[in-house]
């Protein structure tokens, strides 16, 4: 009776193990972020219902990490579904994230679209698009120039800078047109031309904007670029990012700034013209400069603007900016300080994406959609000047920290927003300085009485 029980034990161990290879075999194992969702129906039910469709046109490889599009569909009440072929999904998860997707033919108006996953099987999966419902439009046009998902350590490659790549993009480049007849709604797709965004670099750079302000400094945030297509003129942009409020304490033992709150990022996007797009810093204080730059601009003209501001790039930052040809200034932000509670707030910006190029070459214009991934640069301006908020090439020296916090304190001491301690060491520090001045005076006038005396001998 004992052997026919461990007999009996024996086979469904051994069945659930063959059970389990199978399944590992198949890759048709269970992925948690895509629970079927009742309300819908499975991916593969959508797929069949068109008599093309057959799944040994989509074959598994397990090393390609790409996601191609297959098909869109309007829902009953008004929802936007997208199809995709995700080769790897057998035996690798991954899940899209975003689409940039303009609503007609050409790319005007693109913009980033959410995608919320609903169904997957094998390397097909069913997502719905977030933020969009159907028009009432006799035809309804959904022209996707990329897909995007997140950029993963184990089979991404990195930035090779200072930059974090928050998401990787895949070229689509087909525009899907619905129409409806007779209750009936049919589509058709036609591919399109999009341009590659090769290579860049997301970063800012700090301008004063003088004495007296809570508003002390300016951050001209910009992308510099390359492209698989030349260039000969940039004429229009559009680039969607996230801006996060950051609250910031400052440290006197280390002389820099701690993060100690973050509010939740906001995404925006915004069109930028060769023509009609400048930026600038508020130059709200005493004494300020008021800088101005065109946000549209080729690598050399914007090293030039950046000289004749009287600013010094870094050498990390010359370096980044080599084999780039575009610039793109897209956003400036401020510091604010606040006296009660003794906080300065500043703007992280991340997740930077351009999603169209308007541009001409030889003569011709072209208006396409952008294949991009997300970036973000870090905490550390281009300029190599003393800064709020980051460290830079100088602030390694001790004196030049030293110095820079006296300087600080007494800013805040004459703009009426210096703590306790920071009126202590403005106020030690204005009567060092009178007495040095005094001494200096004294020995001033020692030595030309002696001079005086001297020549007159």
């Amino acid at each position: 009776m004992l052997n026919k029980l461990i007999k009996s034990k024996f086979i469904v161990v051994v069945i659930a193990l063959l059970l389990l290879v199978l399944t590992v075999i198949d890759g048709r194992g269970v992925f948690p972020a895509f629970a079927e969702t009742s309300s819908y129906t499975s991916v593969l039910n959508d797929l069949k219902k068109d008599s093309t469709f057959k799944t040994s046109d989509y074959p598994d490889n397990a090393k390609d990490y790409s996601i191609k599009v297959i098909q869109i569909a309007e829902g009953e009440h008004g929802e936007l579904f997208l199809y995709t072929y995700l080769p790897c999904q057998k035996t690798k998860y991954l899940v899209a994230t975003d689409i940039n997707m303009s609503l007609s033919e050409t790319a005007d108006g693109t913009k980033l679209y959410g995608l919320k996953p609903l169904s997957c099987s094998g390397v097909f999966a069913k997502y719905l698009v977030k933020d969009i419902t159907v028009s009432s439009s006799a035809i309804r046009y959904y022209n996707i120039s990329s897909i995007y998902r997140a950029w993963d350590k184990d089979i991404d490659e990195g930035t090779g800078n200072n930059n974090t790549k928050n998401s990787v993009s895949f070229e689509v480049g087909k525009c899907f047109t619905a129409t409806t007849e007779n209750g009936i709604v049919k589509y058709q797709c036609k591919e399109t031309e999009t341009i590659v965004v090769t290579d860049k670099y997301v970063d800012y750079l700090q301008y004063k904007n003088g004495w007296l302000t809570y508003a002390g400094w300016t951050d001209s945030h910009y992308i510099a670029f390359t492209t698989d297509k030349p260039i000969d003129k940039l004429v229009e942009a559009d680039v969607n990012f996230a801006t996060q409020l950051v609250r910031l304490k400052y440290n006197l033992f280390t002389n820099d700034y701690r993060e100690v709150y973050a509010w939740e990022p906001e995404e925006e996007t915004v069109t930028l013209n060769y023509e009609h797009s400048f930026g600038g810093n508020s130059a709200s204080g005493l004494f300020s400069k008021k800088y101005q730059w065109q946000c549209v601009q080729s690598v050399s003209e914007f090293r030039s603007s950046v000289k004749s501001d009287g600013l010094t790039l870094s050498s990390e930052t010359e370096s980044n900016l080599k084999n780039k040809q575009w610039v793109l200034r897209f956003y400036e932000s401020e510091y604010d300080y606040f006296e009660s509670t003794n906080d300065t707030y500043k703007t992280r910006v991340s997740d930077v994406t351009i999603l169209r190029l308007k541009f001409e070459t030889d003569g011709k214009t072209y208006n396409l959609g952008v294949v991009d991934n997300k970036q973000s640069g870090d905490e550390k301006p281009g300029n190599t000047q003393i800064v709020v908020g980051g460290d830079n090439e100088n602030s390694s020296n001790w004196f030049v920290k030293f110095v820079n916090y006296i300087w600080n304190c007494g800013e805040k001491l004459f703009a009426g927003t210096a703590s306790g301690w920071e009126t202590f060491v403005a106020i030690v520090a204005i009567i060092v300085a009178i007495v040095v001045a005094m001494v200096v005076i004294a020995l001033t006038v020692v030595f030309l009485k002696w001079f005086w005396r001297t020549v007159r001998k």
